[in-house]
């Protein structure tokens, strides 16, 4: 029980470093996450594959893909197969790691696999997209932006509702409001509140990325919030 709450610790440390920018310090927590977990008498499969995929995605940013590949396929193994939700999210970040190595096939595949688990996922389609026009898949990377706008016009209008209905019941606070309109973005999206799950919001973090799907040309992969 120790090393659990030992684990759980580093692992919010490791995603509150990772937030920061601080990436060295993130992957050094999250290492520390992983050695508490494997003294635990009874391993937390979920607090583990939660450790993985959150070092994964640092290693993402530090452009270190196949490490990266390597901390999302244990984070994979460890989620039961019935968790769509986190399953989704890990299979698409490891579609980005896959597309940044130049290892088109393969992140094709995760992006199919992450919209088959999560059909709202706005980002899935349009990183697809953008392995699509890589191969010069016009038409299928036209379709996936087309479904990409439409799915985030849908959230941000539903966004937009959910703060009227809900505008007398709550006080008036800036940060307060966009905490909680990241966390109805999510929701809406995998079906699950905010949790490990790559998923630590920041003052207006999912929905701008979610409006980052109106972006077009080469630039950065869009990662899941």
């Amino acid at each position: 029980m120790a090393e659990c709450c030992k684990a759980d610790k580093h692992l919010r440390a490791g995603a509150q470093l990772a937030d920061g920018g601080r990436l060295d310090e993130a992957v050094s927590e999250y290492n520390q996450a992983i050695a508490e977990c494997s003294k635990a008498s009874i391993v937390n499969p979920l607090m583990l594959a939660s450790t993985y995929h959150g070092r994964g995605r640092v290693y993402l940013q530090l452009e270190q893909f196949q490490q990266a590949i390597d901390d999302f396929n244990e984070a994979l193994r460890l989620v039961p197969q019935h968790l769509s939700p986190p399953r989704a999210l890990v299979y698409h970040d490891r579609g980005i790691a896959y597309a940044s190595s130049d290892q088109a096939e393969c992140a094709l595949q995760d992006f199919d696999e992450a919209i088959r688990l999560n059909p709202k996922d706005t980002l899935a389609y349009s990183n697809r997209a953008r392995v699509y026009t890589r191969l010069n898949r016009d038409s299928e990377a036209k379709r996936d932006m087309g479904q990409a706008t439409k799915k985030s016009m849908d959230d941000l209008l539903s966004t937009l509702s959910f703060i009227t209905m809900r505008k007398s019941l709550l006080p008036f606070n800036l940060r307060g409001w966009v905490n909680i309109l990241g966390l109805h973005v999510h929701e809406r999206n995998y079906g699950v509140p905010g949790s490990h799950w790559g998923s630590r919001l920041q003052a207006g973090g999912s929905l701008r990325s979610y409006l980052d799907v109106w972006r077009e040309g080469d630039g950065d992969w869009h990662q899941s919030p």
